[in-house]
């Protein structure tokens, strides 16, 4: 902590150069978050750095302590505009092929269950990754060569990734563990339980061929596989079926993207194939293969924007970096979005997705089918900024068993003066079986100009039966997992300072939930920023 504390005096206290030209961006943290892509909450304090070599050029590097002393790092040289139609980066990134059917962006993980993981938009192909969390990351190079001809673009991307991970001894020394390959990405860390070091080696390539700026052709492919130090091939997922073991060595998927977009449309679908290395006890090795399809329109105007995606992947294929909508297990899901905007300031929409999971878990009698349901009415115009209704519905079926859960919520938020806004928001939730939940919440948000605003929340849980419900209030910018769950009757004060100065941007959040039994739970973070 002191070390992390001394870098943040040194280089927060900094005056900015004068004029312009390459410069430095410098951040300090203390949260108690998700770092990026993880399920789960916990205190870490972080430093980032960007030095700017250029309007596209930058070295980034990033420093993560958690509160148990356990440190990680990511770093990043990103080469865009030291040559004409060329990208390059080296570190670690993300990289996303197609629609991610086969390789994708992580998704941040969503706890609440009303939300539904949705499609990304993001068309840079390769990323650089800022978190200091190298869990979900590559680690290598990347490189994008693009030429021009006429109403004619043609563009390779490629990149090699070599990420050092840790597994048992007993899983090393027999060239094989039973944990995923997700799993073994998340071991970062030597530790009494992960002492031998392992390589997840990915290469992948992909061409963009794109026609008078309204077609696009993108094929690709991408290879994984596990291996010692010495390059010695280490299986993962070993499991026992029908008495023996069996294990993955390698991974292949192969697609390609067809699309067309222009400023109102936009259609595409993604293909994919998987060709999975599989072994059995004895030495009898095979091959398993399984495809993937996700396609999609999208209809946008000024007056009525609509969406629909349909999804499917066989039982048989496997694609370890999969993101894509909905989830990443085998599926057959569909996705319906829709809004209205009759008039300037009003807008209504609906939103409906079903995923049917395809491959049941061992403990899972029948598939699981999910249904998610959102209707919402918004205004926004004059003193009101926001008024907003929404209800919410999700059911579930799996293991012989239904449950629902359906929640309702009005909101809304109002200039009182130039400087002052009033909002105000009530949410019933209830779920069968289970019990039922109310949340009402009333703030105040002050301004001092561009440069200080102070917002205070105060919110009333009332729980029955067992019910619990999600709340976000007032959360730090860039939260992984913004809110949290109220599974008690009780009181939640939320007070947030953020304050802007010169190229400086200072930010602290306190939260505190309070009940009969005393304090439930209590959390603080600051951040600090500045460019130099």
């Amino acid at each position: 902590m002191f070390r992390i504390a001394l870098l943040l005096a040194l280089g927060l206290g900094q005056t900015p150069p004068a004029g312009e030209g390459p410069g430095l961006y410098l951040r300090g943290e203390y949260r108690e978050d998700a770092r990026d892509y993880e399920s789960s909450v916990g205190r870490f304090y972080r430093l980032a750095s960007s030095l700017l070599l250029s309007e596209k050029s930058s070295l980034n590097l990033t420093l993560v302590r958690n509160a148990d002393e356990r440190e990680s790092h990511t770093w990043s040289l990103v080469l865009a505009d030291a040559c004409p139609g060329l990208y390059l980066l080296a570190g670690n990134f993300s990289a996303g092929f197609g629609s991610g059917l086969v390789l994708g962006k992580p998704q941040v993980y969503t706890p609440d269950i009303f939300s539904s993981r949705p499609m990304s938009d993001d068309r840079a192909i390769f990323s650089p990754v800022k978190s200091g969390n190298p869990a979900f990351a590559f680690n290598g190079v990347a490189a994008s060569y693009g030429a021009g001809f006429e109403s004619l673009n043609l563009t390779l991307h490629s990149f090699y990734s070599v990420a050092r991970r840790y597994i048992r001894e007993e899983d090393y020394f027999s060239s094989g563990t039973r944990s995923s390959l997700s799993t073994v990405l998340g071991s970062i860390e030597r530790d009494s339980a992960h002492s031998e070091p392992a390589d997840v080696r990915t290469v992948g390539m992909m061409i963009s061929l794109v026609a008078r700026g309204l077609f696009l052709v993108e094929p690709y492919f991408v290879y994984a596989d596990l291996a010692s130090a010495d390059g010695k091939s280490i299986e993962w997922g070993r499991e026992k079926l029908d008495g023996s073991d069996m294990a993955i060595r390698d991974s292949i998927g192969a697609g390609a993207v067809l699309r067309y977009r222009d400023e109102r449309i936009d259609i595409f679908v993604d293909y994919a194939r998987s060709s999975t290395g599989k072994s059995r006890e004895g030495g009898d090795d095979y091959r398993a293969a399984g495809e993937g399809v996700l396609g999609g329109a999208r209809f946008s105007h000024p007056v009525l924007s609509l969406s629909a995606a349909f999804k499917r992947s066989s039982t048989g294929f496997y694609a370890p970096y999969q993101s894509t909508i909905g989830e990443s297990h085998p599926e057959m899901a569909s996705f319906l979005e829709t809004e209205v905007r009759p008039m300037r300031g009003i807008a209504a929409g609906a939103n409906f997705s079903a995923q049917e999971k395809l491959l049941p878990a061992s403990v899972d009698r029948e598939r699981v089918y999910t249904t998610r349901e959102r209707y919402y009415i918004r205004y926004s115009g004059g003193l009101i900024k926001l008024a907003k209704l929404r209800f919410r519905r999700y059911e579930k079926t799996g293991r012989g068993v239904s449950s629902r859960a359906d929640q309702a919520e009005l909101s809304m938020r109002a200039r009182i003066f130039e400087f002052l806004d009033g909002e105000a928001s009530v949410a019933g939730q209830r779920s069968v079986p289970g019990g039922q939940a109310l949340l009402t919440r009333s703030g105040l948000i002050v301004r001092a100009g561009a440069s200080a605003e102070l917002s205070l929340q105060y919110a009333r849980v009332n729980i029955d039966g067992g019910e619990r419900i999600y709340s976000v209030m007032s959360p730090m910018s860039n939260s992984s997992i913004p809110g949290l769950f109220l599974d008690r009757p009780s009181n939640v004060l939320v007070a947030r300072l953020v304050a802007r100065r010169k190229g400086l941007h200072l930010a602290g959040r306190f939260f505190r939930q309070w009940s009969s039994g005393g304090c439930a739970h209590r959390r603080m973070e600051f951040s600090a920023s500045g460019s130099f």
